[in-house]
């Protein structure tokens, strides 16, 4: 736990402990250096000193060895008078090998034991190889051995075992001293950590006093800066390195207040944005101001939505009153058109666009446009009166909402498959009490309440549209039949007016010929008044 988190009181009592703390540490420290001075002159009187002795004795008795081995083999005087005598330096180096192996014991360092342990293996080797000489002496007699052995056995061993014991001595020296340093330098750490403990009492008395007061004049003139900011309507940020002390409590509590304020204050200002998605817990269930804001923040967000709601309805009125003042050139088209764009408005994924026929005097519902994942759909599907969800709202004359869609209804062809929906909405296209047509949709999703509205707002004005376009088609294919009958009575009337050409021609064509005749006729009778005279003359 941390000092902050502590009371004045533990804060003082802790003052206490610490200085008893400090003379305990003293006290160990002391005895840790009485101790280890103990220690290192035991490990100098115990195990230096006796491992460096025997060491150097087992040096020199190896080298004697080797002397006196020496000298059987190459007949030294010293040794042909004593030749058949025992040799003691064999017994010797196995009483200093025992004694080594004792002071191992003691040993710290694993590069002298690794080291003792091939001079014992060395030695085990060279006592084998001196003791056959020795008795491959005593059994010959003889007063000299091939002195090529041994150069070739002994001595490489001696050499070695010398060179190793070497080895270890100066380790082991070099070990007395490190430990009579340590026991020099025991002492006089002993010493200064007398003097130091002693200074270190009186710094520590005077830091806890002067830390103790401090700490707690420091937080109140903190709090006392930052509750003035708070008082002028400022936003200060927080209070840092808050203790646990009782001053402590009363700066979480102002920073408390101060996250409390700038969380209200932010919050009101995506309101005032807004932004009614923002995230914002009142202080406690007593916050007055911040449960006013999540009320205030609640109201404005359905206000916003009914206006959303409004606005995307009033769009879509105009948007379709658009598209239904425009002119097209069958049913067909106005149907596609209409029924794309109210997919799209939607965002649904399937619809169909049915209108109203008579065949035969037997009426029915015939497909015309469907939609669906923003493509165009070509099929022909009719439905009599009652028949599906369109003849029903056919013969209803009311819209028909499903959310819960039956198995055996279309499935919608997505992107990844077929897929069944979740909502289907049949409303059918009335005005003036007479029914035009029946639109169907299909979406992924539950219609809204507010896009039910809209669709059946804005039925009526399809329907309107829908009957205009039907006049219109019906005035087209009359207009057309009679353009037909006029160009058929203006060919029989040119027909007439050829005949009449004709007939004007050949009439007058008579009528020349009837005055010709007329004309010869007339000379003949006065031809023949004129031979009738000669005739009466002539008589």
């Amino acid at each position: 736990m941390e000092i902050k988190n502590f009371g004045i009181r533990e804060k003082i009592i802790g003052g206490f402990l610490i200085l008893i703390i400090i003379f305990g540490l003293n006290g160990v420290f002391n005895l840790s250096a009485i101790n280890n001075s103990q220690r290192a002159l035991w490990a100098i009187l115990k195990e230096k000193d006796p491992s460096l002795q025997n060491l150097n004795q087992f040096r020199f008795e190896v080298l004697q060895s080797v002397h006196n081995i020496s000298g059987l083999v190459y007949g030294y005087p010293p040794v042909q008078a004593d030749k058949t005598s025992d040799i003691n330096y064999i017994s010797n180096l196995h009483r200093l090998k025992k004694d080594l192996l004792a002071n191992r014991v003691f040993w710290e360092e694993d590069e002298s034991k690794e080291l003792l342990k091939g001079v014992m293996n060395n030695v085990d080797k060279l006592i084998a190889l001196e003791t056959t000489i020795i008795n491959n002496y005593k059994a010959s007699s003889s007063d000299s051995l091939e002195s090529e052995a041994f150069e070739a056995t002994v001595i490489p061993i001696a050499n070695k075992i010398i060179e190793q014991t070497d080895i270890i001595i100066k380790i082991k020296e070099t070990e007395k001293e490190k430990d009579e340093l340590m026991m020099t330098e025991f002492f006089g750490s002993l010493k200064n950590g007398l003097f130091i403990s002693g200074i270190l009492i009186i710094v520590v008395c005077v830091v806890i006093s002067v830390y103790t007061s401090n700490t707690v004049l420091n937080q109140i003139k903190k709090i006392g800066e930052v509750t003035e900011d708070l008082s002028k309507g400022l936003h200060p940020q927080p209070l840092q390195n808050i203790k646990n002390d009782e001053v402590g409590k009363m700066a979480k509590g102002i920073n408390t207040l101060i996250e409390g304020l700038k969380a209200t204050s932010e919050f009101a200002e995506n309101i005032g944005k807004g932004n009614f998605e923002a995230d914002f817990s009142p202080l406690s269930n007593q916050d007055v101001l911040g449960n006013s804001l999540l009320e205030m923040r609640n109201n404005l967000k359905k206000v916003s939505e009914e206006d959303k709601i409004r606005n995307w309805a009033n769009e879509g009125n105009a948007k379709f009153n658009d598209l239904l003042r425009n002119n097209y050139n069958d049913r067909t088209e106005f149907a596609y058109t209409i029924l794309s764009s109210l997919v799209k408005y939607l965002d649904v994924n399937q619809g169909m666009f049915l209108v109203c026929q008579v065949e035969n005097e037997e009426e029915y519902i015939e497909e015309i446009a469907s939609y669906a994942w923003n493509r165009r759909k070509f099929g022909k599907t009719r439905y009599l009166k009652g028949e599906g969800l369109a003849g029903q709202a056919w013969v209803e004359q009311e819209p028909i909402f499903m959310s819960d869609v039956p198995e055996d209804y279309v499935q919608i062809r997505s992107g990844i498959g077929l897929a069944m929906p979740r909502s289907v909405i049949v409303f059918p296209l009335k005005y003036n009490e007479e029914i035009y047509g029946v639109i169907e949709l299909a979406s992924f999703k539950i219609f809204a309440g507010h896009e039910i509205d809209f669709l059946l707002k804005i039925s009526e004005n399809i329907a309107a549209s829908l009957s205009n376009s039907m006049t219109a088609e019906k005035m087209k294919k009359l207009l057309d039949e009679t353009q037909i009958k006029s160009q058929q009575l203006r060919e029989q009337e040119e027909q007439m007016r050829q005949n009449l050409e004709e007939l004007g021609a050949t009439q007058e064509d008579m009528m020349r010929r009837e005055m010709e005749m007329s004309q010869q006729l007339k000379v003949l009778n006065q031809e023949n008044d004129l031979l009738r005279e000669k005739i009466k003359g002539a008589e």
